[in-house]
């Protein structure tokens, strides 16, 4: 007997298919034993990580997202010049708010981070996440919304928003969590 990489269930040794969740075995040894390695924080400062915490992925939502005030605020200014100064401050704020916003994963938890004076930051550990849902925003385009279910909760707990290629993301935040 052996338990199942992907629900724990005891199944037999020959066993190419799950009979408790149905996932297949095959080529599963590899997959599961893959090799994921860590990276050093590039945005996410160091002071967040837990002792023997270490990174896998870290990243910012699309800038593009942030700077949609700013556009029309551009596009009025050149009708009307002192509204410049507001499209520089708005410039200025969106830029903070996207530089102080960073989703990243570690070996032992998902992490949310957001603010500009004050940050909130959420937290849930990987052995809570039930499921992930990804929407893609706009038809066929590379950015979109990774939101994870979590144990305990009818709630989406933990959203990503504004993902470049949020398929590839969920990806690799698959396997991650299978690993």
């Amino acid at each position: 007997m052996k338990k199942c990489p992907f629900c724990a269930e005891e199944i037999q040794d020959e066993a190419i298919k799950c009979k408790h969740c149905g996932s297949s075995l095959e080529g599963s040894a590899k997959e599961i034993h893959k090799e994921f390695h860590y990276i050093t924080p590039k945005i996410l400062s160091l002071g967040t990580l837990l002792p023997e915490e270490k990174l896998y992925f870290e990243v910012r939502p699309f800038m593009g997202s942030f700077f949609g005030a700013t556009s029309l605020f551009t596009i009025i200014s050149l009708f009307w010049t002192p509204f410049w100064v507001i499209t520089v401050i708005t410039f200025f704020i969106n830029r903070s708010q996207w530089k102080n916003t960073i989703y990243a994963i570690t070996n032992k938890r998902i992490i949310t981070q957001r603010g500009m004076i004050g940050k909130t930051y959420k937290e849930c550990p990987l052995s809570k996440v039930q499921n992930i849902e990804v929407n893609v925003l706009w038809y066929n385009t590379k950015i979109g919304n990774i939101l994870f279910d979590t144990a305990g909760g009818p709630v989406k707990e933990l959203t990503w928003i504004d993902i470049k290629n949020p398929k590839d993301v969920h990806l690799k935040i698959s396997d991650i969590l299978h690993k």
